[in-house]
């Protein structure tokens, strides 16, 4: 529509001075309409979510808060001697970054929450591997009987070129002797942002 105007515009200018000037008033207003300026930032944003695409990832970290006991449910600590690992995957299932805790002193109390704990990265990716979502695989390996219970994993993911962090939350996690391992997914939605996948969640 707006190139139309202007050609409008154009034939305008020939006809005489006083229609000249009032075709510039119209063409000043043009500028300024909201249709315009919707324009250029679907333009921009369209744009803005090719380029992130390409960007790399660059640090990923993460905190892990463990539930309060309770009368009912005193034993939601992992235990000193419990070791445990996670691994975060790509679309692909890709092995994308890694952390392991082997120690043998490493309490994780009842309503405590680490400080930033970082992953190793094993593959060099980009936003765009994750188009299709990705996962998170947690798992213990306790000495005897241990129950510990997440309630809450906050996974930082940071991408580079252009410089920006996508950020990951889930809650109520279980994990037992009997039920060591567990996966929690995320999608990546219509704005481009990485999402908590509740549906493929209940999948697993």
């Amino acid at each position: 529509m707006t190139c139309i105007f202007s050609q409008t515009v154009q034939k305008t200018i020939v006809k005489s001075p006083a229609a000249a000037r009032n075709s510039a008033v119209q063409q000043n207003m043009a500028t300024k309409t909201p249709l315009a300026t919707n324009n250029i930032i679907t333009s921009q944003s369209v744009r803005s979510r090719t380029d992130s695409a390409k960007a790399t990832l660059a640090d990923v970290s993460f905190l892990v808060s463990t539930l309060n006991s309770s009368a009912q449910d005193p034993g939601t600590n992992k235990a000193a001697d419990t070791h445990w690992s996670c691994t975060l995957f790509d679309q692909n299932n890709r092995e994308v970054a890694s952390f392991q805790d082997n120690s043998n002193t490493d309490e994780y109390g009842s309503g405590s929450t680490t400080p930033l704990l970082k992953m190793q990265t094993e593959s060099a990716v980009t936003f765009g591997d994750f188009q299709n979502g990705g996962r998170l695989h947690i798992s213990i390996v306790p000495s005897g009987d241990d129950t510990w219970e997440i309630s809450e994993f906050d996974l930082n993911l940071g991408f580079s070129f252009p410089n920006f962090t996508s950020k990951l939350k889930w809650s109520g996690i279980r994990l037992t002797q009997d039920n060591k391992d567990v996966d929690v997914f995320f999608s990546q939605q219509n704005n481009g942002a990485l999402k908590y996948d509740l549906k493929a969640n209940r999948r697993s």
